[in-house]
This record gives structure tokens, sequence and C-alpha cells, in this order.
């Protein structure tokens, strides 16, 4: 049986849901597609390609890359993977696409999916859902090549920057690509590992690049250095923890990579226009 005659899987979880998908389901459909609502889990092994997208709340992912908080408007697109978990928090509806090697394999356009975490472009969510509904709706048939078709364009939709690839060095938009997918793999390093401040060499030898050369293009192709980019994600890990988590503001400063209280204070400060603690207390909160 050939992935154009499978039928998809159409999985919708209920509030407090755990449910576990690998390989095995994978192969027995080239695509499940998945509904997580508020305070469900998913736990997957094994596959291909896997593709969240949020439209309220928040998902936290862990993955080989690292760990993940989402926000509404947010997706995320991971590679095949060692296991990877899901739990989608109070209030959270998320979309989650699980596809096999034969589908992405089979469909042209899947060549410029990337991997990578960005935020939803304006009507990117209400296609990438009419897609997923259109192909799981019906079984093989006539226009199933073309319910296929559309929905690898819309995860291509989703996940493809075109103004950061058509920065990235070279001459055709098939080097600008694999140059963009080496990137990505240190992007999503430093956003997956907020509490550590990681070395340039580090970065580069995860993209296969020199460190001169890593720098370079990084700066380049996404506006700013491998440092500043570290620098400016730590500091908004730093401000979602100090509004949704418990922690000290010590402690927030050393889950966000700053050993020193005081140079995380001088940081957030310079960076945000108001004190840690000037956050806190916005909220009614005092720690």
């Amino acid at each position: 049986m050939t992935s154009s005659t499978q039928r998809p899987c159409l999985k919708v979880l209920r509030p407090h849901d755990a449910l576990l998908i690998d390989s095995d389901q994978i192969r027995l459909s080239p695509l499940l597609v998945t509904w997580m609502p508020a305070r469900s889990s998913l736990y997957i092994r094994d596959v291909a390609l896997t593709v969240i997208a949020v439209a309220r709340g928040t998902v936290e992912c862990v993955a080989r890359e690292g760990r993940f908080l989402l926000a509404r408007g947010e997706w995320l697109v991971l590679p095949a993977n060692a296991p990877l978990s899901l739990r989608a928090d109070r209030g959270t509806l998320a979309s989650v696409l699980l596809l096999d090697h034969s589908l992405v394999s089979t469909v042209e356009s899947a060549a410029l999916m990337h991997y990578g975490r960005g935020r939803l472009r304006l009507g990117s969510f209400r296609m990438l859902r009419q897609a997923m509904l259109a192909w799981a709706a019906d079984d093989a048939g006539p226009s199933a090549e073309a319910r296929r078709r559309m929905l690898i364009d819309a995860i291509v939709d989703v996940s493809l920057p075109r103004d950061q690839i058509n920065r990235c060095p070279g001459r055709t938009n098939k080097r600008k690509r694999e140059i963009y997918a080496r990137l990505t793999r240190a992007r999503l390093h430093i956003e997956g590992h907020p509490s550590e401040v990681p070395r340039i060499p580090d970065l580069a030898q995860l993209c296969s690049y020199s460190p001169w050369y890593f720098t370079k293009a990084f700066t380049e192709v996404f506006g700013t250095s491998p440092q500043s980019y570290c620098r400016r994600h730590r500091l908004s890990h730093a401000r979602r923890l100090l509004k949704v988590s418990a922690l000290s503001v010590s402690d927030v400063a050393a889950a966000s990579g700053f050993e020193n209280p005081s140079a995380f204070a001088r940081a957030f400060h310079q960076h945000f226009g108001e004190t840690a603690s000037e956050v806190r207390r916005s909220l009614g909160v005092t720690r």
C-alpha cells in the first residue's frame, strides 16, 4: 500500500488526555493530524517530520534540540527526532502534524520545508487548518493527490521564511536553502537552551562551518550577531518566567544563563526599559 492510497488519521485529544504515537502508527497512515486541547499531552517517537502550530495558549515541547515554550501564533517544525513530548497548558488549542518519509519524499514542494521556529503569518493557521481537515476528511480518491499537495503547500507557507533565505549567501536558491537549514540548527540550539551561554565554536560546529564564516552568515541572515541573538532570547525567556513562574528574580536570572544577579538586572533594564521587579509588580505579585 503506497502513501497515495493510505487513509490519513485524524486524532482529537480531549482535555487531560495523553497519547503515544510511534513509527508503527505512522507507517499505517502516512499522516497523523492531532488537535491538542487544554492540558493534554502527546509523546512522539521515530517520525520523519513534526509540525506544531499554536492557535491559542501555550505548548511546551521537549526535543533533542532543546526545550521550547510555544505561545499563541507560533510554529515549530522539527526533523526526524529522538523522543519528543508535547504538553498543552490551560486554555490551549494547537494542531500537530506527523508525517512519514513516504509522504514527504513524494511531494516536490516538500523540499522547501524548513526546520525551525517562527511566528505564523496572518491567515497561515487558517490555511493550515483547512488543508489538514481536507486531507483527513476523505479516503483515497481522484482528489487525494491534490489534497496532499495542498497540505504540504500549507506547511511550506508556514515554515518558509523567504526574506531570510534570500539574505543567505549563495548563487542558487538550493544553496541558499542549504545554508539557511544549517544556520537554523544553531538558532534552534540557542532557543532550546535559554539557560546556557553557548560558545561560538560550538554553534559553528553544529552548522559544519568555521567560527568566522558562521558568525558572518548568521549576522547577515538574522540581522544580529549570534551573541546578541542569544542574549536577547535569554532576556525574553527571563521576562516570560517572571510572568508565568513562581521563581524569585535571582532564580529567574540563573535560569536564563546569568550567574550574576546584578549583571542580569542591568541587562534586563537596558533591554526592556524596566526592572524585573517592576514586571512582577505590574502583575500584582511580589517575590
